[in-house]
């Protein structure tokens, strides 16, 4: 038995992942509903209150969904992805931001670029792509001429004057927007990566890759520092930087094995807080362990999904309100988003158990 059976057999086999994934999409397709399928809620909590849709991730469920819709086509998925293009529209600036919430709130770098991602994914899929992409490259625009010559933002930081570097995950979607409009990635967005990686530690940890300077960073924010100079590597084709991502990977493997268990934050020092998980980091760091195998075929990058998905079956929810869907923290009580059920939590979640069926198809 090959040990990605083994891992699909230890989280319950592939009809009970199937049955998990297709639960956790209705769950993410009521996100929508509740907003007249424009735009998804933020987040659900625990009396079943829904948040105000959130543009951010309203953006990166676009690639979740379309994904979906191959597995639960009657779910209507890909359409509902679709649609999002008219959430978006009303959110749009003049010069290429978007507003980070519904009340016209002040456009994020971040944020911006996780709603570029949607819609790069959705270019294969709408009936006219010429004009969607011309917002893809006033996008890429408004990002860019934010950037200066050493790739340092000089402004739209969620914390100003912070920019961490889970930035990273800024500079996939900007490089893929590049590459699609110039062929190119720009001096710019390779500066900004150039940046993050010098901030790399000896103990392959990264300085700033938290919400907040100095703060430990949740797993989280660590899956996006590590996914987003993946992403980039991939499209610039970069050895060196896929090196230095595995280093950081392979070090989380020794903690996982040795620990048995996933912290919810790790500090520089790879110190953990072990008294909760971080289920949305969990299921960012499974997915992102599975992409690097399925690129290297080396079997030692599984040896943790089966630890990181485990406790995010076991708490996914099966007769509450919440039904299919993974608490932001487990315990739920936990720090991380404490009492609720992020949306992103399940973006993660459904994007790791599709990337796990896909590749025991394979």
């Amino acid at each position: 038995m090959s040990k990605l059976s083994e891992i699909i057999d230890q989280l319950g086999g592939k009809e009970k992942l199937s049955s998990a994934l297709r639960s956790n999409l209705i769950w993410i397709y009521n996100s929508f509903k509740a907003n007249k399928y424009l735009g998804s809620s933020a987040s659900r909590n625990v009396l079943g209150q829904w948040a105000p849709p959130y543009p951010e991730t309203t953006g990166y469920l676009i690639p979740t969904l379309l994904q979906g819709n191959r597995y639960f086509p009657l779910l209507g998925l890909s359409s509902l992805a679709q649609k999002q293009l008219h959430f978006f529209e009303k959110l749009r600036t003049q010069d290429g931001g978007y507003h980070s919430n519904t009340e016209s709130g002040k456009p994020i770098v971040f944020d911006v670029a996780q709603i570029l991602l949607g819609h790069l994914t959705l270019v294969p899929y709408v009936d006219n792509p010429d004009e969607l992409l011309q917002e893809i490259e006033l996008t890429r625009d408004w990002l860019r001429d934010l950037l200066d010559d050493e790739g340092q933002f000089i402004s739209h930081h969620y914390i100003e004057g912070y920019q961490p570097t889970y930035y990273s995950r800024i500079a996939w979607p900007l490089a893929f927007a590049e590459n699609v409009i110039d062929s190119k990635v720009s001096s710019r967005t390779k500066a900004m990566v150039e940046k993050i990686l010098a901030q790399q530690n000896e103990n392959y940890s990264f300085r700033e890759w938290g919400f907040r300077k100095g703060e430990a960073a949740y797993t989280h924010t660590i899956a996006y520092t590590l996914r987003g100079l993946w992403e980039y590597s991939e499209i610039v084709n970069s050895r060196p930087i896929k090196k230095q991502v595995k280093a950081t990977l392979k070090t989380l493997t020794t903690l996982i094995k040795s620990e048995n268990k996933v912290a919810a934050t790790y500090n520089e020092k790879w110190e953990g807080n072990y008294n909760y998980i971080c289920a949305a980091g969990n299921a960012q760091l499974a997915l992102l362990y599975l992409i690097v195998y399925e690129r290297t075929g080396r079997e030692a990058y599984l040896e943790p999904v089966a630890t990181l998905l485990l406790p995010l079956l076991k708490g996914q929810r099966h007769l509450s309100l919440n039904k299919g869907a993974i608490p932001s923290s487990l315990p739920i009580w936990g720090d991380y988003q404490k009492m609720k059920f992020t949306n992103w939590t399940q973006k993660f979640f459904a994007d790791a158990v599709m990337k796990l069926l896909e590749l025991g198809q394979i």
